[in-house]
């Protein structure tokens, strides 16, 4: 600040500030993407589909993996459902 590189100290939402000022913009607004999760968020995505038994059955299952897993959660579904007699899967 002493030799005039920088104009004041601040984060983002300061330097979006003075943009606007300096564009002479009365109305601006700012977004975040993607959205700031909460914590609790957070910790469900690090904890979702990374548990031991998940990893083993994959390793020993294979590419018969997923068909087991909609097969085990096809009654849970509350949807009307029309399968075709195989599974698709791009790589």
């Amino acid at each position: 600040m002493k030799i005039k590189l920088v104009d004041e100290l601040g984060g983002l939402d300061v330097a979006v500030k003075k943009a606007a000022q300096l564009a002479k913009l009365e109305e601006y607004y700012t977004y975040s993407y993607p959205s700031v999760k909460t914590w609790w968020e957070q910790l469900g995505a690090e904890v979702a589909g990374k548990n031991y038994l998940d990893e083993r059955m994959k390793a020993l299952m294979g590419e018969y993996y997923r068909p087991f897993m909609l097969l085990k959660t096809i009654n849970q579904q509350n949807t009307i459902q029309a399968r075709i007699p195989f599974a698709i899967s791009i790589k």
